[in-house]
This record gives C-alpha cells, sequence and structure tokens, in this order.
C-alpha cells in the first residue's frame, strides 16, 4: 500500500526591524534562500505561509498551517523572532498540531570572513532558546525535543523528517475503524489482552466496532460458486494443499471472500477477530487462510480479539504501508540465540513467506477437530517461514502504575535465513538484538501483553517519535549489549 507523504507546515522568520528600521534591506532575501534550502530537504508536502516577520504575520501563518489540517508545524528561527510573534503563531495554531523547534543557522560553522547580512542568518540562535524558557514561564511547554544541527546536515535532515513521518503516522491513526468479530477471546483466560476501548480511543483515536457472526455467514451463502471456484484454483496453483479435502478448501475460499466483503462493506482498517467459537461453528471454518489473505489485502488482522495489537499493527502498517504478522513466542534456542513464534488461526500475510520455500496448506496443529461440534474436520492453514531480514515487533500493554495507560514495548532483531518448521502455521524465527536468558527476563520486567505485531524493518526510531507525540511510556526491550 502506498503512504502519503506528511504534510509539514513551516513557519519562518524574524522581527522586520531588522530591514524595516536598520537598513539590512537584503536579510529578507537572504532567509528566503535558507527557507528554501530547508524545505528541499523536507520529505513531504511543505505549507509554508509567509516569511514572518510580525506578529500579525505570525499568526496568519498559524491559522494557514492549521486550516491547512498538516500533521506537523516545523518553527525554524531563520533569524532572531520574538516572544510574542512564537505565542501568536501558537496561539493561531491551537493545540492538535504537534510542534517541532529547530536550532539552526543559515551559515555553515563559523567561518574567517563573512557579511553582516550572512551573520544576520544567524541570530535564530539566540531566540531558539529563549522561546522554550519563555513557553516554559508561560505553561506551554513545547511536547517535542530541540532538534540541533546545520541545514544542511543530512543527519539533521533525517530526523526532522523522521518527527514528519511520525507525526503522519499518528494522524493515520485517528478514526481508523478497528473491528471485534464478534468480540475480544472468551474461549480462554486470556486477562493480559482484556481491552480497554476508551483508554485505547483517548491514547490513540482510532474508531471501535463490533461486527457479527451473522453478517459474516450472510454473505458467505451470497458469494458466487464462479468466485469460489476462481479462488480454489489460485489456492491450488500457488501453494502445496496437504491434509485438507477440497471441499474444506472450496469452504474456507467462501469464507475468506465473505470477510473481503465485509471489510469492504464496513470500511474495516483492523479486524480483531475470535475464530475459535461460534464463528467456526456457524461457518464451518476457522479462518486461517482466509485472514492471511485479507492481511494481503491490506486489512490488519489479529487473533483472540487482541484490540491492543490490532492498533499496534496499524502503527507498523502507517510507519511502512504494510501489514504485519501476530506473533506470540513459542520456542527459543539459547545456542543460536533463536526465538521462534507466530499464532495459530491465521496470522501472516503471504507476501511475508520466505521467496525460495513452497507455502503449504495444512491441518491444524490441534491434528483435527472431530472431538467438538465444529462443522469441519481441518481447518485450512498456511505454513510457511518469514523472509529474512531486519523486523520490529510492537505490544501495547497497559500498565497499572500509569493510570492503566497504554504503553509501547519495542522489539528489535533479525529474521533468520532458515527453512520453516513443521509446525502447521506461519512462522518467524529471529534473533533478539540480546541473549535470549536475558529477553525473556526483559519482557518480564518491563511488563507486556504476549501478543505482538511483527513486521520487517528497522522502526525503532519512528516508533519512538510517535510515542513522544502521543504522550505515550516507551521502552525498547533490547538494549544490543
Amino acid at each position: 500500500m502506498e503512504i502519503r507523504k506528511p504534510k509539514i507546515g513551516l513557519f519562518a522568520g524574524g522581527i522586520e526591524c531588522y530591514w524595516v528600521d536598520m537598513s539590512m534591506d537584503e536579510l529578507p532575501a537572504r532567509l528566503q534562500q535558507d527557507v528554501d534550502r530547508l524545505i528541499a530537504s523536507l520529505d513531504g508536502e511543505v505549507v509554508f505561509p509567509c516569511l514572518a516577520g510580525t506578529p500579525a504575520q505570525s499568526a496568519e501563518a498559524g491559522r494557514a498551517i492549521r486550516e491547512a489540517q498538516c500533521d506537523i508545524a516545523v518553527v525554524y528561527h531563520a533569524t532572531f523572532i520574538a516572544d510574542d510573534m512564537t505565542v501568536a503563531f501558537l496561539d493561531a495554531l491551537g493545540e492538535q498540531i504537534p510542534v517541532l523547534q529547530l536550532h539552526s543557522q543559515g551559515l555553515k560553522g563559523i567561518p574567517d570572513d563573512f557579511s553582516l547580512i550572512d551573520y544576520g542568518t544567524c541570530y535564530g540562535n539566540n531566540s531558539a532558546i529563549q522561546a522554550i524558557t519563555t513557553l516554559r514561564r508561560l505553561g506551554r511547554d513545547l511536547k517535542l525535543p530541540l532538534v540541533v544541527g546545520e541545514l544542511d546536515d543530512p543527519a539533521f535532515q533525517a530526523e526532522i523528517n523522521g518527527w514528519c513521518r511520525a507525526a503522519r503516522a499518528v494522524n493515520a491513526l485517528k478514526g481508523a475503524n478497528v473491528s471485534f468479530l464478534p468480540h475480544w477471546v472468551t474461549s480462554f483466560a486470556l486477562w493480559d489482552t482484556v481491552p480497554d476501548p476508551l483508554t485505547m480511543y483517548r491514547q490513540t483515536g482510532v474508531k471501535i466496532d463490533f461486527r457479527y457472526v451473522s453478517e459474516v455467514k450472510e454473505r458467505m451463502d451470497a458469494v458466487s460458486d464462479a468466485a469460489v471456484t476462481a479462488l480454489v484454483e489460485e489456492i491450488y496453483s500457488s501453494y502445496e494443499v496437504m491434509e485438507p479435502p477440497r471441499e474444506e478448501v472450496e469452504r474456507a475460499a467462501r469464507h475468506a471472500l465473505a470477510l473481503e466483503q465485509l471489510c469492504n462493506d464496513f470500511a474495516i482498517d483492523a479486524l480483531a477477530c475470535e475464530p475459535f467459537d461460534q464463528l467456526a461453528k456457524v461457518t464451518g471454518c476457522m479462518p486461517a487462510y482466509e485472514l492471511g489473505r485479507l492481511a494481503d489485502l491490506g486489512v490488519v488482522v489479529t487473533i483472540e480479539g487482541d484490540l491492543q495489537v490490532a492498533v499496534a499493527g496499524l502503527m507498523l502498517k502507517a510507519l511502512t504501508g504494510r501489514t504485519g504478522q501476530f506473533f506470540e513466542h513459542l520456542m527459543f534456542d539459547t545456542e543460536k540465540n533463536w526465538i521462534l513464534g507466530g499464532h495459530d488461526g491465521g496470522s501472516t500475510p503471504f507476501y511475508m513467506a520466505h521467496p525460495d520455500q513452497p507455502i503449504k496448506i495444512r491441518n491444524t496443529m490441534y491434528v483435527d477437530f472431530k472431538k467438538t461440534d465444529f462443522a469441519f474436520d481441518y481447518g485450512v492453514v498456511p505454513e510457511f517461514i518469514v523472509k529474512p531480514g531486519p523486523i520490529t515487533m510492537l505490544n501495547l500493554c497497559q500498565i497499572r502504575e500509569n493510570e492503566n495507560r497504554h504503553a509501547m514495548r519495542i522489539v528489535t532483531g533479525d529474521a533468520v535465513d532458515t527453512h520453516a518448521r513443521p509446525i502447521h502455521m506461519e512462522h518467524t524465527i529471529f534473533q533478539p538484538h540480546m541473549p535470549v536468558t536475558q529477553y525473556y527476563s526483559r519482557l518480564a520486567e518491563l511488563t507486556v501483553d504476549h501478543h505482538f505485531a511483527l513486521i520487517h524493518g528497522e522502526l525503532e526510531d519512528d516508533l519512538i517519535k510517535m510515542a513522544k507525540i502521543m504522550d505515550m511510556e516507551v521502552d525498547c526491550v533490547c538494549t544490543r549489549d
């Protein structure tokens, strides 16, 4: 999925008396050159209303950035900005858009010789610090840290763009539709994942809804036989079908198309599914293949009705445009420093599969359901290993000591290049960025829920920035010792 670039509001300027009263006539053009350099380095759509020189122009800039619904406002003191300009800008901007203040200058370093106009492009060294202290005295602290560096320094530019990406990702969460199907887990006592929808809404802005088994069954009955046949042929041509008989594959295909229609009909961004009880009984399917296919189509999926990991998955998708794996820890190897995990019941989009190994369609890890009153014998379950590469895992856990607010727990590591194991589910084997023996103790020390969202990529820094913008506690599990 292609994600949009951040929309970045830029407030820059300085007190106009330099060129109105003090004969620095060339300074505005020189400041505009520096602003243009900054704009060229920003990886997004930039809204720059004007080079502000007065409180009135500062307020105009704040209103324009607010009305453009920017993800973030970047403040650059191109020369000295007086405090009344800063306050006018923030008053007009409002409190919904995060503000990132820069500390930079027009000149590179301290040259041996330069003009007084060039010198004027460095006056913001003074006011950038002054503004922060003034705002603190007014009780209006900026939430985000000061970003310091030279305008043309790639590290400085990367840090700014990281904050812009994070702000866009935070905005992408607001209003995202997370739907339970049909509710959180009741089959087993998994109390660590019992959700708190109101707190989640308050912290992230996601919309939380419920969908019903009857709605899935209605859509299964409406799926055309031709559509089912076409999908069944795709399954047999794409994967190695092992134990499940054809009628089970046909039922799973019908179920998959119904779930796709359900998500389209209700604009569902993440589906927190409890697949083991009523859904399986009514539809005759435990949706394993079905949920993997849904994730391939861009819907974040979780099992056991896990709201926290559904939102974690939306955070990862907001940063990458990709859905990830629903993960729990299942095995470890201290000699190789490996951990194996995944989840039965459909956990992983097919695009994450190792490209050089076959994807198998198996029965469930519980062999069959002949001793239950479920209407199927085998289930249709993908078995593959996730491709190698850097991975990031994210968990949102409520912390009692912090008023039961959700906190981020981030794991970093590398998925290893190895063969799939015969465990009848999608799985990842990864090396955490710390010894396994310390890793589990670290999880216990921090407090985590037992489920995670896993995705390829190094996203730790961007997630930490998202947490800061959202005023959410964050800890990195792996210490990289």
